[in-house]
C-alpha cells in the first residue's frame, strides 16, 4: 500500500469521527440553543418528580457550557438521557440499541436482497436492447422507486387480507424488509442502468473490471450515499408506521407522539452513526477501486491532464446550436416525450379542475356527503359509483373518503400543488449542481494544496448533511420549535442535501486520481452537464419522498408539500387496508409514482 493511499485511507477514517463530532454540536445546537427556552426539553407531565429527575439529567440549572459539557459527554459516550415519555426514568440507551440493532439488521437485509435484483437485471440487461430497459426503468420509476412506505404498506395489508395472510407479514423484521425492499431494489436498479448507459454493458466474464468502473467514478461517490439514506429512510419509515416493528423508526415515532426529546436525541445521533458508518465503507470502497481502477487501466491522473484543457470549460457556457441539437434529440425520445406529454396533461387537467371535478371545492363542508347510517342509506368512505348521491346529487367515480369528500375531485385540485412542488425541487436540484460543478472548476484551475483542502472540507461536510435524514430534521424542529416550522427551514434542509450530494462526488473527484473512463472523455463541457442531470435525478426522487412524508407525518408545510399524500394519510389513519377502500390509495399512488416518475424520465433522457 503506498503512501497517498494510506493517507486518504486515514484521513477518511479521521473525518468519519470528525463527522460524529459535528453531528452532535448539531443535535445541540437545535435542541438546547436554537430552541430559544432549554426547559421546553422537560416532560410535559404533573409528576414533579420525574421534571426534576429530567432537570438534572439534562443539567438544565447550570449554564450552556455546563450543558454543552453535560450533552457532549453523554452522548459521545453513548449514554444518553432518561426517557421521560416513551418509558418514564429509563435510560433512553437501554431502548436505542436494540432498536438499532433490529434496525442494522433490516438495513443490511433490505441492501442485499437489492444486490440480488441489480446483480440479476445486470445479466439481463446484457441481453435486452436499449429501448426496452428504458421503459423497464420508467415503469419501476413509476410502481417502485417513488411508491413510498405508506401506499405500499395499505396495499400490501389489503392485499394480505383479502387472501388471509396478513398475520404472516405482521413479522417485526420481515415486514419493514419487505415493504423498503420494493423502492431500495428499484433504485439500485435505477443507479445500475445509469452505470450501464455510461460504460456500455457488463461483461459477464470480467465482472470485477465492471465493479472498478463503478465504484471508481466520480457519480459513484455522489449516488451511492442518496442510495444509502434513501435505503434507512425506507426501513425507518415502515417501520414507524406499520406499528409493528421494533426497529429504531418505531421509536422516533413513540418519542414524537410522547414529546420525549431526550428518547429523540438518542435516536437522531444513533442513526447519524449508522449512515456514517455506511458511507465511509462506501468511500472506503471508492478509495480502494480508484487506486486498482488507475493501475488496471492507466497509470495516469486524468483530473490532472484534464485540468489544463478543461478546467475552464465548464465556464463557457452552451451554445444555442447544443440547447436546439439537445432539444432535437430529446424530441425524438420516446419516453421522454411521453413523460412530458404526461406531465403537460396532469397540469393541464388540475389547472381546469373547476371544470372537469364532479364537486365545485370539495374540501367545502357543505359540499361533502353526509354519514347517514340508517339501513341502506349512504356511508363513507362510499365506494365508486357513477349513480348521483341521493343526498348532495353528486356523482362520485372515484368514491368518497371518510370524511365524505369526493376523492376524484380532490385529486383534480391538489394536481397543480404537488405538480409545482415535484418541479421546484427538479429545478432546484439542477441548480444546485450546476453551482457546485462551477465551484469545482474554479477549485480545480487553482489546484495544490487549495484542491486538497477544498475536497477534505467537502468529504467531512457533506457527511454531516447526508448523515441524518431530512425527515428526522424536521421531527426535530417540529418538537422544539412549536407552532409549526416555516417553510423556508425545509428548503434550507433540501439545499444542504441537495449540496452535499454534490459535493460529495466532487470532493471526492479532487482528492482521488480517478482512472481514465469515458467520464473524463471529450467533450468535457458536455459530460459536465451530463453529470449534472444525473447526479440531480436521484436528488429530485429522494427529496421528493423526503418532502412527501414530512408533509405526511408532521404535516408541517402548506404551500410547499405534495397535496396527494393527504387521501393516502386519511386511509391510513381511517383503516383503510381493513375496510378495503382500495380508492383512497391507488389514485393517488399512482398519480404520485406518474408524477416522479415523469420528472425522472425527462431528467434521465436530457442527460
Amino acid at each position: 500500500m503506498d503512501n497517498r493511499l494510506a493517507i486518504l485511507i486515514g484521513v477518511r477514517i479521521l473525518t468519519f469521527f470528525l463527522a460524529i463530532f459535528l453531528v452532535a454540536n448539531m443535535i445541540f445546537l437545535q435542541f438546547f440553543v436554537l430552541n430559544h427556552e432549554s426547559r421546553t426539553l422537560l416532560p410535559l407531565t404533573g409528576d414533579p418528580e420525574l421534571r426534576e429527575v429530567v432537570l438534572d439529567d439534562l443539567a438544565l440549572d447550570g449554564s450552556l457550557a455546563e450543558q454543552y459539557a453535560n450533552f457532549m459527554a453523554k452522548t459521545l459516550s453513548g449514554e444518553f438521557f432518561i426517557s421521560s415519555g416513551v418509558r418514564k426514568y429509563v435510560p433512553a440507551s437501554e431502548l436505542v440499541y436494540s432498536s438499532a440493532l433490529t434496525t442494522a439488521v433490516e438495513v443490511i437485509s433490505v441492501i442485499a436482497i437489492a444486490l440480488v435484483v441489480g446483480g440479476l437485471y445486470g445479466v439481463l440487461a446484457s441481453i435486452w436492447s436499449t429501448r426496452l430497459r428504458g421503459k423497464i426503468m420508467l415503469s419501476l420509476a413509476l410502481i417502485g422507486a417513488v411508491s413510498f412506505a405508506v401506499p405500499l404498506l395499505i396495499l400490501a395489508d389489503l392485499l394480505m387480507v383479502k387472501i388471509g395472510g396478513d398475520a404472516f407479514l405482521r413479522h417485526p423484521v420481515l415486514w419493514p424488509v419487505a415493504i423498503a425492499s420494493i423502492p431500495v431494489s428499484a433504485a439500485f436498479v435505477f443507479i445500475l442502468e445509469g452505470f450501464l448507459r455510461r460504460n456500455g454493458p457488463v461483461n459477464l466474464n470480467r465482472p470485477y473490471d465492471s465493479f472498478l468502473k463503478l465504484a471508481s467514478g466520480r457519480s459513484f461517490s455522489a449516488i451511492l450515499p442518496i442510495f444509502l439514506v434513501y435505503t434507512t429512510t425506507c426501513v425507518l419509515l415502515v417501520d414507524a408506521l406499520a406499528f409493528r416493528g421494533d426497529g429504531l423508526g418505531r421509536l422516533i415515532y413513540d418519542a414524537l407522539i410522547s414529546l420525549d426529546y431526550q428518547v429523540l436525541i438518542a435516536c437522531i445521533f444513533v442513526t447519524a452513526v449508522m449512515v456514517l458508518a455506511m458511507i465511509l465503507i462506501a468511500d472506503l470502497l471508492a478509495i480502494y477501486a480508484s487506486r486498482a481502477a488507475l493501475h488496471r487501466f492507466g497509470s495516469h491522473d486524468p483530473v490532472s491532464e484534464k485540468a489544463v484543457s478543461g478546467r475552464t470549460a465548464f465556464l463557457n457556457g452552451a451554445s444555442l446550436a447544443a440547447v436546439s441539437n439537445l432539444m432535437r434529440a430529446f424530441m425524438r425520445s420516446g419516453i421522454g416525450m411521453v413523460a412530458l406529454i404526461a406531465l403537460v396533461v396532469m397540469l393541464t387537467v388540475g389547472m381546469l379542475a373547476p371544470v372537469l371535478s364532479t364537486v365545485q371545492d370539495p374540501d367545502d363542508l357543505t359540499n361533502r356527503e353526509p354519514n347517514v347510517m340508517m339501513g341502506d342509506s349512504w356511508v363513507n368512505p362510499h365506494h365508486p359509483s357513477l349513480t348521483p348521491s341521493p343526498y348532495t346529487g353528486f356523482t362520485h367515480p372515484l368514491g368518497t373518503d371518510p370524511s365524505g369528500r369526493d376523492v376524484y375531485s380532490v385529486l383534480l385540485y391538489d394536481s397543480v400543488g404537488s405538480i409545482g412542488t415535484a418541479l421546484l425541487i427538479a429545478v432546484f436540484s439542477i441548480a444546485v449542481g450546476v453551482f457546485v460543478s462551477f465551484f469545482r472548476a474554479i477549485v480545480q484551475y487553482f489546484g495544490g494544496s487549495v484542491k486538497e483542502v477544498v475536497g477534505l472540507a467537502g468529504w467531512l461536510l457533506s457527511d454531516v448533511f447526508l448523515s441524518v435524514p431530512i425527515f428526522l430534521v424536521f421531527a426535530a424542529i417540529y418538537m422544539t420549535n412549536r407552532p409549526e416550522p416555516p417553510e423556508m427551514l425545509l428548503l434550507m434542509a433540501l439545499l444542504a442535501f441537495v449540496c452535499a450530494s454534490f459535493a460529495k462526488g466532487q470532493a471526492a473527484g479532487l482528492l482521488l486520481r480517478l482512472p481514465p473512463s469515458k467520464e473524463y472523455g471529450p467533450p468535457f463541457k458536455a459530460l459536465s452537464v451530463s453529470e449534472v442531470l444525473h447526479v440531480g435525478k436521484y436528488c429530485f426522487l429522494f427529496c421528493f419522498f423526503s418532502i412527501a412524508f414530512v408533509d405526511f407525518l408532521l404535516r408541517s408545510v402548506e404551500w410547499f408539500c405534495v397535496g396527494w399524500l393527504d387521501l393516502i394519510e386519511t386511509a391510513y389513519n381511517w383503516g383503510a387496508a381493513y375496510t378495503g377502500a382500495w380508492w383512497l390509495v391507488i389514485p393517488p399512488m399512482v398519480m404520485i409514482g406518474l408524477l416522479a416518475a415523469s420528472i425522472f424520465a425527462i431528467m434521465d433522457r436530457l442527460e
